[in-house]
This record gives structure tokens, C-alpha cells and sequence, in this order.
């Protein structure tokens, strides 16, 4: 546990000065998953988050979302989550609310049969987000890539990972004779992490992420501090 805060705190001092320098926006993510493992295939569980944007000095949304994930098999697992996002003008409620529905196809332990620490994830999600009384364009594929190597005689896991979102109709082009609709890759995530299980049950993790929008010059910077609860199984 003390190493695990230890490690946290410096890779946290190394990290935010690169953002102090940059014109863009820092962000922080916290987080809590309770997960109930009904079955060795099947998993419950219930995640609550807040993010915090503008240099975490102001609420960007919080939000509570349950999920069910199944194991067809050792190296395949589906999954499917809804979300209840809340972002508010100010303070830390309001009333704009979002509501997604998430479905996931994953690829796990690609290289277990190789390496017993190294592991290789792949992970297909596609997200689709509506706002009640508003129209809003919010589908989105994602591709996303995960290599994790657990360090000998210690219980960390540090990992490296990349994210592409494909955006449906990303832009409307209003032209004199049609209306046509754009899809496009329109951003992706580069994040580096580590999880640490301070036994069968508890969980702490963290992760550093870039987040730059592709044909812009805008990006995000995150750090996330998460813990997980599992029982049950």
C-alpha cells in the first residue's frame, strides 16, 4: 500500500508540470467499481465517478453505471453497461442528463500461452449517448490496444494502452442539393497506468492519460486514482 502511494506521488510530480506548460486542459478522474462475481463467467457490478475539468478546479460530470460482463471464453468476454452522466453549469449537480448504452467485445489474455506476466488485451466498444429533450450525435466506435506486464516478486501491474474513437456523423455538410454526413477517426488516447490488488478483494489503480483530438490541435491531459471492491464467486 505505502509503495503503491509512493509510486502514485511520483509519477503525479513528473506528469502534471508537463501540463502546467501546455495551453490545454487538465483533468482528474476518480472512481469506485464494486463488482459481484456471480458466476467464474459472469460478472456484475456498479461503478460511481466523478471528473473534474479546467485544471480540476471545476466539475465536468459525474456519473453511476451498471454493467454485466460474460466470458464466452478464456480469451473472449462480452459486455454491456448503461451510463447516467450528469453534467452540471456549476457546482457539482445540475440538470443536464446523459444517458449511454455501452456494448463491448474484448479479446483478453492473448498472450498468456507465451509469457505468464505479459499480457496482451484488444477491446472493440461501441457508445451511444442521447440527452432528453435534445438531439444530440453522440455514437462512437472504438478500438482500443492493451499491453500489461505484471513485475516479478511484486504485486504491480503497470500497463500501456492506446484508443481510437471513429465518430458517426461527426459533421453535417449542408450543401444546395443534399444534406451529407461525415464519419470520422476524430480523436484517440495514449495512457500509461498501473494496478495494484492490496489483496483477493481490494484494488487501487491509477492511470496518466493524453487525450489529443486528430486535425486540431486541442488535447486533454488526465490523471485517474480508481479503487474496486470484489466479492462474491
Amino acid at each position: 500500500m505505502i509503495r503503491f502511494l509512493k509510486i502514485t506521488a511520483l509519477v503525479a510530480g513528473i506528469l502534471l508540470p508537463l501540463k502546467l506548460s501546455a495551453q490545454n486542459d487538465f483533468g482528474l478522474w476518480t472512481g469506485v467499481d464494486f463488482r459481484y462475481k456471480a458466476t467464474k463467467q459472469l460478472d456484475f457490478g456498479f461503478q460511481v465517478q466523478g471528473r473534474f475539468k479546467s485544471n480540476v478546479s471545476q466539475v465536468d460530470q459525474t456519473f453511476l453505471s451498471p454493467y454485466v460482463r460474460y466470458e464466452l471464453h478464456d480469451h473472449i468476454r462480452v459486455g454491456l453497461d448503461y451510463r447516467l452522466s450528469n453534467r452540471p453549469e456549476s457546482g457539482l449537480f445540475g440538470e443536464r442528463n446523459v444517458h449511454r448504452v455501452t456494448m463491448d467485445l474484448e479479446f483478453k489474455n492473448l498472450l498468456k500461452s507465451f509469457a505468464d506476466r505479459l499480457d496482451l488485451d484488444t477491446r472493440i466498444r461501441y457508445t451511444h449517448a442521447t440527452r432528453p429533450g435534445e438531439e444530440l450525435n453522440n455514437d462512437n466506435l472504438r478500438f482500443r490496444l492493451k499491453l500489461s506486464y505484471n513485475l516479478p516478486k511484486t504485486k504491480l501491474t503497470p500497463h500501456i494502452a492506446t484508443e481510437f474513437f471513429y465518430h458517426f456523423n461527426d459533421q453535417i455538410i449542408y450543401t444546395p442539393t443534399e444534406v451529407r454526413a461525415v464519419h470520422r477517426f476524430n480523436k484517440f488516447r495514449l495512457r500509461a497506468g498501473l494496478n495494484y490488488p492490496l489483496n483477493k478483494q481490494h484494488e487501487l489503480s491509477m492511470f496518466y492519460m493524453v487525450e489529443p483530438e486528430i486535425e486540431s490541435f486541442d488535447r486533454d491531459y488526465v490523471l485517474s486514482l480508481g479503487y474496486s471492491f470484489t466479492f462474491g464467486g
